[in-house]
């Protein structure tokens, strides 16, 4: 038996697999591009075996592809089936881990957690500017480096272009109420919707979090708690607690700031992240990328 290492389109060595959800992913060497770290996302035989969800695949990627901008996790490469083998490749930058395994490893200063605010917000501004909503904000898909300076969005596989009027049946845990409305155009405030979750749960911790849904934590069955979030979003009497009431360094008015970005009705909400920026009373410095970046064509 072999001991070599697993090379993918002979340039990137596989260091090590994780398994995903319907993906294998890995984390590899570029030995062409000075041994760059890169991660690697191939879906499962299901997903390839499946043509509505690899067809979904491959869109997430040309999607991606379209966007160049530090706080968005960047396509280097994507290797069509048939390229290498019977599977698609997708190559990324790597950036070393989740937003949800920093918050498992416990609370995060509230300082640090309005820094990491502010880089999502720069990532979902860009995203806005250019017409799509990411509609899949979530800390699994919030990617940091080590020192969390670098912080980056993944996981494009919902989203759409702003003005989206059908429902979304996709994953509800920090998904805005109107994605799940008909009669309702989808536009970059359901973006504004799951952020405010993502704050939330960074300025109470992971622990503290949970603790405000018993009833969906509590139970073990995925399904059933993907029923029981959806219910939890469109129940309009179902609030979270008040920031300042779970963390004494959280004054009332950042408080205040989360609640409006929950709100459970659209209208109630900041129309968008620059207001939200500007609620935080540092907009410049949050969005100060914003010129040196030129929008790019998403209509095709």
């Amino acid at each position: 038996m072999s001991n070599s290492p697993e090379l993918l389109g002979r340039r990137y060595r596989i260091e090590k697999k994780y398994s995903g959800d319907g993906y294998i992913l890995s984390k590899a060497t570029d030995i062409v591009s000075n041994d760059r770290t890169v991660g690697i996302k191939t879906p499962s035989d299901a997903v390839m075996s499946n043509e509505s969800a690899l067809a979904k695949f491959v869109k997430e990627v040309e999607l991606q592809q379209k966007f160049d901008h530090p706080c968005l996790v960047k396509v280097l490469h994507f290797y069509k089936q048939g390229e290498i083998d019977s599977r698609c490749h997708l190559v990324t930058e790597w950036v070393d881990t989740t937003l949800d395994e920093v918050l498992e490893e416990g609370d995060i200063r509230r300082d640090v957690a309005i820094g990491i605010v502010q880089l999502i917000i720069r990532g979902l501004v860009h995203l806005h500017d250019n017409g799509i909503v990411h509609r899949g904000i979530e800390p699994n898909h919030i990617f940091l480096s080590s020192n969390y300076s670098t912080v980056k969005i993944g996981n494009f596989g919902n989203a759409v272009k702003i003005g989206y009027d059908q429902t979304f049946p996709g994953r509800p845990r920090y998904e805005a109420p109107e994605s799940y409305d008909p009669d309702w155009s989808i536009d970059q405030r359901a973006d504004v919707y799951s952020l405010g979750f993502v704050c939330y749960e960074l300025l109470i911790g992971k622990k503290k979090f949970q603790a405000q849904f018993p009833e969906i934590y509590g139970e073990k069955d995925v399904t059933v708690q993907a029923d029981r979030w959806l219910h939890w979003h469109l129940d309009p009497e179902r609030r979270l607690e008040k920031l300042s009431s779970l963390n004494p360094d959280v004054d009332e008015r950042l408080s205040q700031i989360v609640a409006k970005m929950i709100e459970k009705d659209p209208r109630k909400r900041y129309m968008d992240l620059q207001e939200v920026a500007g609620a935080f009373g540092s907009s410049n410095q949050m969005l100060g990328w914003r010129e040196e970046i030129k929008p790019i064509d998403v209509t095709s």
